[in-house]
């Protein structure tokens, strides 16, 4: 059985969260592809980690999901590729608040 870590996401994560993100628009009929996927990570290197408070579940040494919190603490991209890696977002703590916690300490 898989761990299942939540941390804080580094720079380094962000071609991983991409990915995952890519991997969602292509799997899913009704959301259509704007951007390619070399555009999708640019942007998560740029914008989503500079601006925004990223946490990613991490299993077995790859990111099995990832959040972005915004200022205003309203998470902006709930991602993962299991069940289990989504449920550790929801167990962080109450209305999320320990979700990019680390961003504001």
């Amino acid at each position: 059985m898989s761990n299942f870590v939540l941390r804080a996401a580094t720079i380094e994560d962000m071609a991983a969260c991409a990915v995952i993100l890519n991997n969602w628009i292509d799997t899913t009929e009704w959301m259509p592809r704007v951007y390619d996927h070399a555009d999708v990570e640019r942007h998560h290197r740029e914008a989503v980690f500079t601006e925004r408070a990223v946490s990613v579940v991490e299993a077995e040494g790859s990111i099995a999901g990832f959040s972005a919190l915004a200022d205003d603490a309203y998470v902006t991209a709930p991602m993962a590729t299991t069940r289990k890696a989504f449920r550790m977002f929801s167990m962080a703590g109450p209305n999320r608040t320990n979700l990019g916690r680390h961003r504001y300490d």
